[in-house]
C-alpha cells in the first residue's frame, strides 16, 4: 500500500517534528530503507533517546514535553494526510507510531493526530517535508546535519547556493551525496 514517495513523506515528517520540538537534541537520521528485522519501510533512527523524568505528578512542563512527544510519534502519519494522501493510506504502517503516541500522553490518540495534522500542515512544516522527502527519494538516507541544513533551507535561512556548495563540500570530503 504505501510506495517510496509515501514512505519519504512519512520519514521526513518525522525528521521535521524532531527539529522542530527538539532544536537542542541530536537530530535523527531519516531513511526509506526497509529494515526488515524490524519489519519497518523505512524509519526515522534517533540518534538521542528522548525521555523525560517520571513523577507521580505530572508538571505542565512534563505535560507540555509527553505532548510534543506524542505529536512527533504522530507526525509521519500527519505529514502524509498533509501531502494529500488519505487517513488509509497515511495510517498504513503506523502501529507502533501510534502505539509509542498513546503511551507517551494522556491525551486520546485522535486528538494527538489532529494536533500531528495541524502541526504539518504549517506552510512551513509541508515545504520542509517536501524538500526532505525529495532528497530521500534520491539519497535513500539522510545524516542528521543534512536534515538540519534541508530544513533551513525550506524556512529560508539557507539559500539554495548554499546549499548545493554543502553538497559539494560534502562531496569533497568523500561523505556521500547521491
Amino acid at each position: 500500500m504505501y510506495d517510496e514517495r509515501t514512505i519519504a513523506v512519512h520519514e521526513a515528517g518525522h525528521a521535521v517534528a524532531h527539529c522542530r520540538f527538539f532544536p537542542d537534541m541530536s537530530r535523527g537520521e531519516p531513511t526509506i530503507v526497509a529494515n526488515e528485522e524490524e519489519n519497518e519501510a523505512g524509519y526515522h533512527k534517533v540518534l538521542e533517546e528522548l525521555s523525560f523524568p517520571w513523577t507521580d505528578e505530572e508538571t505542565p512542563e512534563q505535560r507540555e514535553a509527553f505532548k510534543k512527544y506524542a505529536t512527533y510519534a504522530c507526525a509521519g502519519y500527519a505529514a502524509t494526510i498533509a501531502a494529500g494522501y488519505g487517513q488509509e493510506v497515511a495510517a498504513y504502517g503506523c502501529l507502533s507510531d501510534f502505539e509509542m503516541a498513546q503511551e507517551t500522553s494522556s491525551l486520546p490518540l485522535d486528538e494527538v493526530k489532529e494536533l500531528a495534522v495541524e502541526f504539518m500542515c504549517r506552510p512551513e512544516n509541508v515545504v520542509a517535508v517536501q524538500r526532505i522527502s525529495e532528497e530521500l527519494l534520491k539519497r535513500h538516507t539522510l545524516d542528521a546535519d543534512h536534515v538540519d541544513v534541508l530544513v533551513d533551507l525550506a524556512d529560508g535561512e539557507t539559500t539554495e547556493d548554499e546549499y548545493q556548495r554543502y553538497l559539494a563540500m560534502r562531496k569533497a570530503a568523500g561523505q556521500p551525496i547521491d
